[in-house]
């Protein structure tokens, strides 16, 4: 008895990388826990009651899960995950740095209108070319039918050919497209917290330097004391210089603004998701991104806009924190290493 799906959206990235420093940090970032992925999916669509169950929690759903459909159920559409997460991360890291770039020249560099606009130019770019694998993912972890051979990929794949042909791998897509919000959103406010994060950690090493005479650390990414001596928050924003890192511990300050403005963007624009996981059910029931939040709100009431909220926030924050740590330490190695001194963007 599954009841509905989060995908694990791209949404993480850092603003400096060019486009290989970002396509290879992003790869290394394919981490998506199934399990709590399947019960965020159960947990999107209103439960009906079998043998008398009361409407369940994120623990009930794992153990409702397991009892009636089996452990492998917990697994459901891990193929397709462990498939599209690479290239989702990498184009969007990709698109996202070259948004960037793009709009720099126009607009002011490191500003929240950038950051804005790069990070929706990523997620609907990425959303537009993978949208095909959540797809199929979404229906394995729908199909529910205990006594039956579960679905396979090729089984999904020839049954939605046949009814909707190419169009039908992209239900959902207008979701999606709207859940660029909060993609932009998350980065607006990540990047705003990392440069303040580093900005008071920068202030905090510079002290201590001046007070004890330390020479600055050859290990350093910045290459003379202009670079090193940044006046003011907003000098650690803009794609301009590459990594803001000046240590390999600032990955933690990363992970603390990644978490933060996570868990704003997914409050702030999580009825997308539950639109979403509906858009992608097999009956046909919901058609359209507008109607079918009308139609939730309608028959469930505002809970049912944000149904599986919870289990979402077990899964994406701590998976962004991870991600976005990992994502802008290999950029920082990369440059620091020298390893793409040769290489233009």
């Amino acid at each position: 008895m599954l009841y509905g799906l989060k995908q694990a959206d791209p949404k993480h990235v850092q603003k400096s990388s060019p486009n290989h420093k970002s396509v290879i940090s992003s790869c290394i970032n394919s981490s998506n826990p199934s399990g709590l992925n399947i019960s965020s999916t159960s947990t999107d669509f209103p439960k009906a009651k079998p043998h008398g169950l009361r409407r369940s929690l994120i623990l009930r759903s794992l153990i409702d899960i397991f009892r009636y459909e089996g452990p492998k159920a917990l697994f459901k559409g891990l193929v397709p995950t462990l498939v599209g997460v690479m290239p989702t991360r990498g184009i969007y890291f990709c698109a996202y740095h070259n948004g960037q770039l793009f709009f720099e020249k126009y607009f002011q560099p490191g500003s929240s209108f950038v950051y804005l606009c790069a990070a929706g130019i990523g997620s609907i770019t990425a959303s537009s070319l993978t949208n095909p694998i959540w797809f199929i993912k979404t229906r394995l972890q729908l199909d529910s039918r205990p006594g039956h051979t579960p679905i396979t990929v090729s089984q999904v794949i020839r049954n939605t050919w046949k009814q909707d042909g190419l169009r039908g791998f992209y239900r959902g897509v207008s979701a999606s497209y709207f859940g660029s919000l909060e993609t932009a959103l998350n980065f607006v406010v990540y990047e705003n917290f990392k440069s303040e994060l580093l900005w008071r950690e920068h202030k905090r090493k510079r002290q201590l330097t001046l007070n004890n005479s330390v020479p600055i650390s050859e290990q350093s990414v910045y290459s003379s004391d202009n670079d090193y001596l940044p006046q003011k928050a907003s000098d650690f924003r803009g794609s301009s210089g590459g990594s803001k890192l000046s240590a390999s511990k600032d990955m933690i300050l990363c992970m603390i603004a990644s978490a933060c403005s996570k868990a704003i963007a997914i409050t702030a624009l999580y009825p997308h998701e539950v639109a979403r996981t509906r858009l992608r059910e097999e009956t046909g029931q919901y058609r359209g991104f507008f109607r079918t939040l009308h139609l939730v709100g309608k028959e469930e009431g505002l809970s049912g806009l944000y149904r599986g909220m919870a289990t979402h926030y077990i899964r994406q924050v701590p998976n962004s924190c991870i991600m976005i740590g990992t994502y802008e330490f290999v950029v920082f190695l990369l440059q620091s290493w020298d390893l793409t001194k040769d290489i233009k963007v």
